[in-house]
């Protein structure tokens, strides 16, 4: 079933209901093969999420520099209320730069903004929540863990994708989905943007908690960057974000020390997403990617960069 607008990542009441599973052991998520892969290991003690060599990122479409403001040349882009200038075409990542400046970056610094931030998303279409309160606001349900298969719808809604998802046609390898996610678990694993925990990809562990390595992972799938492509080992999938200006080492260091990670570290995850440079072409936020794809306007973007500089400003 359709997650029928009011809900962003749960789509049914049910798939809500496992969301603060724990995580279990530590995962391996690997890029090779799964039918050369030599890993033993379950979803029970030792995860492990080996990817495909066909599968390709829906995140490295090509974009349209006619409506980009950050297309391939020397225009600075002005972010009015305290953002400044920005230069999307700089080789220097930027955009997390920019907006950590003053963030005192712990867990309980990260979890402090991301209220503000869904607020952000959420004008974008990108956090639609779990639903709306009396007062017909949005539920976000920060302080809870996102599941795996949550984690997919969001995903997929971010790209403009969902709508692909639900006609598509495609097997589902997956064993253990709901069946209102069926399509949208088989059109992710085809795109390359998840996979399974075991080697024969038939176990997505659905309704657990992802993890701040998984999530990472997926995060830097979205930018371009591909396990069976060589660009980036699962195990060091945390280094690599930092390497690509993902994160900071200081987030990193925050979310790899806490307990759980929550739906509020998802929210600066994806606010550090949009700020990022994707992949290819490099020197494109990715932010700007989904105006070409007509997800929102260049005007609402150039709003969501200066309201989030403020929010980690203060």
């Amino acid at each position: 079933s359709s997650e029928s607008g009011t809900e962003d990542e749960t789509g049914s009441d049910s798939s809500t209901s496992d969301s603060t599973s724990s995580e279990s052991g530590t995962e391996d998520e690997t890029g090779s093969d799964s039918s050369t892969s030599d890993s033993s290991s379950s979803e029970s003690g030792t995860e492990t999420e080996t990817g495909s060599d066909s599968s390709t990122s829906s995140s490295t479409s090509s974009s349209s520099s006619s409506t980009s403001t950050s297309s391939s040349t020397s225009t600075s882009v002005y972010v009015p209320g305290g953002g400044g200038y920005y230069y999307p075409d700089e080789p220097v990542k930027l955009g997390n730069a920019l907006l950590r400046q003053n963030l005192k970056v712990d867990v309980s610094g990260i979890r402090g903004v991301a209220l503000k931030l869904a607020d952000e998303l959420y004008r974008l279409g990108l956090f639609v929540g779990t639903g709306n309160d009396a007062n017909n606001n949005p539920v976000y349900e920060l302080e809870r863990p996102l599941t795996r298969i949550e984690a997919v719808s969001l995903i997929l809604r971010l790209l403009g994708l969902d709508g692909d998802a639900a006609a598509y046609t495609g097997r589902n390898p997956f064993q253990d989905v709901p069946a209102w996610a069926q399509k949208e678990a088989a059109y992710a694993y085809n795109a390359g943007l998840v996979y399974g925990v075991n080697d024969s990809h038939t176990i997505l562990d659905a309704n657990r908690a992802i993890t701040s390595k998984e999530f990472t992972a997926i995060l830097l799938r979205v930018l371009g960057y591909q396990e069976s492509k060589g660009d980036f080992i699962y195990d060091l999938a945390p280094q690599k974000s930092i390497d690509v200006s993902l994160f900071t080492s200081s987030e990193v260091q925050a979310w790899s020390s806490a307990s759980t990670y929550l739906r509020s570290d998802v929210v600066v995850g994806l606010t550090d997403l949009l700020t990022t440079y994707q992949r290819q072409p490099s020197n494109q936020l990715f932010i700007y990617s989904l105006v070409d794809k007509g997800k929102f306007t260049n005007q609402l973007a150039n709003l969501f960069i200066s309201n989030a500089t403020g929010i980690y400003k203060h």
